[in-house]
């Protein structure tokens, strides 16, 4: 498909019945631009028809991404959506990570407040024992129940 061929007059009518006011204007120079003109405006309906529906509605594929202004074309290019997504799937895969994280910190800090707690319980029991202890050498021996408490703390 090449450009449309500009019409261009090539015989001048105004001139012509000016300075020949009596003489009638001649065919073969009316067709001649007839002919010029059709042949311009038939170029430019050829062209017309890869570009635009019989609905006058723009023909689907007739614009790309090299017809769009550049800032359009970027907002459209596959490519720069795709690094967008990718951007924001790592940022969440980093949220999640430090989130998992901060889980993982805590389930530590509950393990060892668990373990504190045993600890204490198994003192606590320990503690039981021996003054249960204590007290059974106390109901047998009076006396011994002071060495003994002493001897098992």
């Amino acid at each position: 498909m090449t450009q449309p061929t500009k019409y261009t007059q090539s015989f001048d009518f105004s001139d012509y019945t000016t300075s020949n006011p009596t003489n009638p204007i001649q065919g073969v120079r009316v067709d001649v631009e007839l002919t010029a003109l059709k042949a311009s405006l038939d170029a430019v309906i050829d062209n017309l028809v890869f570009l635009q529906n019989d609905d006058t509605t723009i023909k689907n594929q007739s614009i790309g991404l090299d017809q769009l202004e550049t800032s359009l074309a970027a907002l459209l290019d596959g490519s720069a959506i795709i690094a967008a997504a990718a951007s924001a799937s790592a940022a969440l895969v980093s949220e999640n990570a430090a989130a998992a994280s901060s889980v993982q910190s805590a389930a530590d800090r509950v393990a060892s407040a668990a373990d504190a707690a045993q600890t204490a319980l198994d003192r606590i029991a320990a503690d039981a024992s021996a003054t249960a202890a204590a007290s059974s050498v106390a109901s047998i021996a009076p006396g011994a129940s002071v060495g003994l408490v002493l001897a098992l703390s």
